[in-house]
This record gives C-alpha cells, structure tokens and sequence, in this order.
C-alpha cells in the first residue's frame, strides 16, 4: 500500500515539476500583426429583396507576405494558395 502512494506522490511530482514551465510570454510584440488595404465598399443585389456589400483587400501579413482577400457582406474569403511569397511572381 505504502509502494503505490509513494509511486502515486511521485508521478504526480513529475507531471507537476513537467507543466511548470508551462506559461505565457510576457514579452510584447511591438509590429502590428498586419495591415490592410481595401476597395470602396460596393453596394450589390444580393438575394431577392436583400443588399450586400462587397470589398477586395490586401493584406500584409506580419512576414511581409501580401495575401488577397474578399469581404462579401460578413464573410471574409482569401486565396492562400497565391501569398506572395508561396509561388513565383508573374514574368512582366
């Protein structure tokens, strides 16, 4: 009996002695995490009866990566397949 307290005391010393480093960073990250850059709001039909409005955006990630994205009334699409940086520049 006093083997499986004792065995119990010290896994229960190791989990604790393993999540204590554990925590949050307290250091600040000054940069903004991004930027974007949008088109006029747009207003457009949407469903019988309904208006919505539509965005395109730039945004540029923390990386410096561009990342193309769509509002569409409260919905936000963007082409992660086409960062700028994830495949070749266009030749011009």
């Amino acid at each position: 009996m006093k083997t499986t307290y004792a065995t119990l005391a010290a896994i229960g010393i190791t989990m604790c002695t393993a999540l204590a480093g554990c925590g949050t960073d307290t250091t600040e990250d000054l940069q903004a995490a991004t930027r974007a850059e949008c088109t006029a709001a747009i207003l457009a039909d949407g469903k019988p009866g309904t208006k919505v409005t539509s965005q395109e955006c730039e945004i540029t990630l923390k990386d410096t990566r561009k990342l193309d994205c769509v509002i569409v009334g409260r919905g936000l699409s963007c082409d992660w397949n086409h960062v700028s940086g994830a495949d070749k520049e266009p030749d011009r």
